[in-house]
């Protein structure tokens, strides 16, 4: 297994892409020594690679940090480097090299500057009690649902979710921390108390992190209520997409005209919701009205950034 060193490699998903004669080699160290999970092609799954190991350059996928094995009795490794064509990749002699692996994986994940990284939901209200934390973990939900390791990080006391010190968020064992949602093991909630819950994550099982906010008015989803507190807020929100719930003395004309270009997404006040987070039946036990808008937006990639 790695090293105190190694911590943030531990159980790293690894695509595995080598010929016949160094399969069964490679496989055994990654897996059986390296304590690393081999999985396959399958990048919008619930478990992506983070890295590929490769002893075929013509394999290297795009996107994809990698690792190219050489054999000690090949071909050079700066000839290799250069027949490759990517300037992402980083050479391992095999098998003299492959104690090494820990850091030479490091290495390549840390110079690979096309990775997209973690991809980040900033969710914030006009006011308290606008129904942010529920918001923040349907799209959390949903976005698990669509096979992407999500973590949802929230703010809100009551909840049952496990608390987090900010400073936590960085932990790269932090999974393993979070509270499992019921019957969706791609999405996992945490609960910080003691700041702002924005910060980036380190865990490479995490793919997707939403971050309730509380009230605030510069992220990326802004939820309301038809009310002044709403309308203000929406006039200075920075947010691309808002979520009304509700009916209010505000009209839905007069909020689409503060709105602009933004999509603006009603939802209706519901008890059905409240229950099914309270107990955590996310996203099952909301009501497709609440779900279908954003399932659409979550499906298509719209509402998440780059982190």
């Amino acid at each position: 297994m790695t090293d105190d060193g190694d911590e943030q490699l531990r159980a790293l998903p690894v695509l595995i892409a080598v010929s016949h004669s160094n399969d069964g080699s490679v496989h055994r160290y990654v897996d059986g020594v390296l304590g690393w999970q081999p999985v396959g092609h399958d990048f919008a799954g619930p478990l992506r690679a983070r890295v590929q190991i490769t002893d075929d350059p013509s394999l290297i996928t795009e996107g994809l940090p990698a690792v190219l094995l050489v054999d000690d009795l090949g071909v050079s490794a700066q000839d290799a480097k250069h027949l490759a064509h990517h300037t992402t990749v980083v050479v391992c002699l095999w098998p003299s090299e492959r104690e090494r692996l820990p850091q030479i994986v490091t290495q390549v994940l840390s110079q690979h500057t096309n990775e997209p990284g973690v991809r980040t939901l900033t969710v914030g209200g006009a006011s308290g009690g606008a129904g942010t934390t529920t918001v923040a973990l349907i799209l959390g939900g949903l976005s698990a649902w669509h096979g992407r390791c999500t973590l949802v990080a929230i703010n809100d006391r009551s909840a049952r979710a496990r608390s987090v010190a900010q400073s936590a968020l960085t932990d790269p064992a932090l999974w393993e921390q979070a509270t499992a949602v019921a019957g969706l093991d791609s999405c996992r909630v945490v609960r910080v108390d003691d700041g702002p819950p924005v910060t980036r994550v380190r865990d490479l099982r995490i793919s997707q992190t939403v971050y309730d906010v509380g009230v605030a008015d510069d992220v990326d989803v802004l939820v309301l209520r038809p009310d002044r507190a709403g309308l203000y807020a929406l006039s200075q929100t920075t947010a691309a997409l808002v979520v009304v719930v509700g009916d209010g003395v505000l009209a839905r004309q007069q909020i689409a005209t503060q709105a602009g270009s933004r999509r603006v997404i009603h939802v209706a006040h519901s008890m059905r919701v409240a229950r099914a987070v309270a107990a955590e039946r996310l996203p099952t036990g909301v009501p497709g009205r609440w779900l279908t808008p954003l399932a659409a937006l979550v499906r298509s990639g719209e509402v998440f950034a780059n982190g």
